[in-house]
């Protein structure tokens, strides 16, 4: 099934919107399907146009290429180009995948974990325990210390101490 998907929509990504590109890559992912040709497919239909994106388009772009261990740089280090405008209407959720797909996959972009960061800050109480963790985690991970966010994060996760789960 997913052969005969990937084979249908390779000619015909150029007909895709932006969410389209983030929705097909990211369900092959869900499912754990590692399809590299369509995946680089996305990518190239996706590069020109990934000022449209939005943030949780490009989170789900992230997440797809991070969650089957595809490292398309260039995807990436355009969409934490790109991310750092709209960051400010970033959802915990995109920053906390985010930053979970670009620690995964080892990379870093100095001003896009800095506008990370100083969003999470500003955004902390919003923020659910997994959202938190994630975040700690991936900073960590990318040894990228932010004192600001790392404090936030501390008090944060403080405050919602009972409601963690293992």
């Amino acid at each position: 099934l997913f052969e005969a998907i990937a084979a249908a929509a390779i000619p015909r990504l150029s007909e895709f919107q932006a969410l389209n590109l983030a929705n097909l890559a990211w369900s092959f992912a869900k499912v754990g399907v590692r399809d590299c040709p369509l995946m680089a497919a996305i990518a190239g239909a996706a590069m020109p146009s990934i000022t449209t994106f939005g943030p949780r388009n490009m989170a789900m772009m992230a997440w797809a290429c991070a969650t089957l261990a595809l490292p398309n740089e260039p995807l990436l280090q355009a969409i934490a180009g790109e991310a750092r405008l709209p960051i400010k209407e970033c959802t915990p959720q995109d920053l906390s995948n985010m930053a979970w797909s670009f620690a995964s996959l080892g990379l870093t972009n100095a001003p896009f974990l800095d506008a990370m960061a100083a969003a999470a800050v500003r955004r902390i109480v919003e923020f659910e325990p997994r959202n938190l963790s994630i975040m700690a985690w991936a900073f960590a991970t990318l040894c990228f210390v932010d004192v600001p966010l790392f404090e936030s994060l501390s008090a944060a996760a403080l405050r919602k101490l009972d409601v963690f789960e293992p």
